[in-house]
């Protein structure tokens, strides 16, 4: 995968291939945690974090984050329904740990020590 992540002429026949993309979705989770070390994948993975504006409203997803370079502490703006209220706090490692939530308006906002912060969505609703 990353090899095909590596060219563009690859990378649009995934993007382009239901069954590519179904594939994909449906692999092991250490499959999509790989692929988002490949600079070609990103979806949040600035520093600081490019999550500093509403990225979504009113889903419940599961993220699946780290961070690169040590333990910190995030915050992300504002929990939903079963979720609880107000901003979301935690912490996060250098491992890849799922987290399950509703937002009302998902943005990374704050964090302690700002290192690398990666996340993707795994599943959304």
């Amino acid at each position: 995968m990353v090899t095909l992540l590596s060219t563009s002429v690859a990378r649009g026949a995934i993007w382009n291939s239901a069954i590519a993309l179904t594939a994909i979705q449906n692999a092991p989770v250490t499959v999509h945690d790989a692929l988002q070390t490949h600079p070609q994948v990103t979806m949040m993975s600035t520093n600081p974090s490019n999550l500093t504006a509403t990225f979504v409203a009113g889903k419940s997803m599961t993220l699946r984050m780290r961070n690169v370079t040590g333990n910190d502490t995030n915050s992300m703006r504002t929990l939903a329904g079963g979720s609880g209220a107000g901003d979301d706090v935690f912490t996060t490692t250098t491992t890849w740990t799922p987290r399950v939530r509703a937002y009302n308006n998902l943005c990374h906002f704050a964090w302690s020590n700002n290192y690398q912060f990666q996340a993707y969505v795994m599943n959304m609703n």
